[in-house]
């Protein structure tokens, strides 16, 4: 990656990578704030302003926002997080200027309508229902729920249906501009485009964006190891194990977390995966995944199973837990998963829009993306020691648990 960086008067940093070679351009307003810089006063508001932003400025209708994007084959979207929101285009190279007049439209001079904010409580209102109406979701976050007290990272993005309720236009108008500032945003630009064009462009639509003293401040959570247990009536039981991890401030530490993933359950080659589905058959859905905020982070084991093969799979999967906290793993294990990182390390810098995405989720936190051969390094740095500080840390932590499922209560007696 060839990254370059400019940073406005204003304090907006611009981040360029540029590809010469590819037809497309992808840029990114990433601004630090998220739902762990809400209160109680607005639990949800960060992703209700997302929304918000598509409804209509001073120059757009919400159509017009689109249609303005869409006649060029582009297209436009945005994501919250608990620490991050992020405004995205990705448009045809010669068309990257109307994106980025696009997005600081938005950003600059949307209107928060009242009765925009009003029909938008209803489709966050469905959304929410969407969330609670897929077991596996609805499991895994009421299990950060639990285990973080209602705190930071354990509170719903989208909030509930009562605090959605309770945003007017007052608190959107307070929360958008103690946050949304210059001087705490990122805009990243990757793909076809020359740097210094680019900048000059970004420099004409963002250049008059008022800085100002950023109010937002991140919650924190403590992890708080719980037993959760409850009957839904769901087609499948699930199961979700959280553990509090490493924090990726320490590169080497997050890669391995990444090459332990491998080998624990984060792909069709790990031991979740060949022992639970390959070997006993008694699921579809078994993996591991790791999620990292800004201080803090969880390794979790994930499993969807008929109800009659619960108790089994669930027993399987803390024997599992078991053996590799006891023998840990092979030099073969170990080699293979560093390959098979190394290998998706590579691949994941092919399209524009998703090395956007990587370089953005680190320059809005303060921390520099490294280049592939500096990843190979790490990697290769990691021996079989090493990976067994890791385990060490991550499985002595006590564990959170969480089962749903139909009249689950009676058969799952945890610990």
């Amino acid at each position: 990656m060839n990254i370059k960086y400019k940073t406005l008067e204003n304090g907006l940093r611009i981040v360029g990578d540029e590809v010469p070679y590819v037809h497309s351009v992808s840029l990114g307003v990433w601004i630090n704030t998220g739902s762990r810089m809400e209160d109680e006063s607005n639990f949800g508001i960060a992703h209700f302003i997302e929304h918000m932003l598509f409804k209509g400025t001073k120059n757009r209708s919400a159509k017009k926002i689109s249609n303005d994007i869409d006649y060029y084959g582009g297209n436009i979207n945005a994501f919250t997080t608990q620490d991050n929101t992020c405004y995205h285009v990705k448009m045809p190279y010669n068309h990257i200027e109307r994106g980025i007049e696009v997005l600081s439209d938005i950003i600059k001079n949307s209107v928060f309508d009242d009765d925009d904010i009003k029909k938008e409580k209803s489709v966050i209102s469905e959304e929410i229902k969407m969330y609670n109406d897929s077991p596996e979701d609805y499991l895994y976050e009421k299990l950060l729920n639990v285990t973080y007290n209602n705190k930071g990272a354990g509170r719903s993005i989208l909030g509930t249906e009562e605090s959605v309720n309770n945003i007017n236009r007052d608190k959107i108008v307070d929360f958008f501009y103690n946050n949304y500032l210059p001087n705490n945003s990122v805009v990243v630009v990757s793909g076809n485009f020359d740097f210094d064009e680019i900048t000059m462009l970004i420099e004409d639509y963002f250049g008059d964006w008022k800085s100002g003293n950023v109010l937002g401040v991140r919650e924190g959570q403590e992890f708080l190891p719980v037993d959760f247990v409850e009957n839904r009536d769901d087609e499948q039981s699930n199961i979700a194990i959280l553990f509090k991890s490493l924090m990726d401030e320490n590169y080497k530490d997050f890669v391995s977390i990444k090459i332990l993933g491998n080998i624990f359950g984060n792909s069709p080659s790990s031991r979740l995966f060949q022992k639970i589905r390959e070997e006993k058959g008694l699921t579809y859905s078994i993996y591991s995944a790791d999620n990292f905020y800004v201080n803090g982070s969880e390794f979790g084991i994930f499993a969807s199973v008929a109800t009659e093969n619960l108790l089994e799979v669930y027993k399987l999967i803390l024997e599992e837990i078991e053996l590799i906290k006891r023998e840990y793993v092979s030099d073969f294990e170990l080699n293979f998963a560093k390959e098979q990182y190394k290998g998706s390390a590579m691949m994941n810098v092919e399209d524009t829009e998703d090395r956007m995405l990587l370089i953005g989720e680190y320059e809005i936190n303060g921390q520099r993306l490294k280049n592939i051969e500096e990843i190979v390094e790490y990697v290769d740095s990691i021996d079989i020691d090493y990976m067994r500080n890791v385990i060490d840390i991550i499985f002595s932590n006590p564990m959170s648990i969480g089962i749903t499922g139909r009249n689950v209560e009676p058969i799952m007696k945890l610990r």
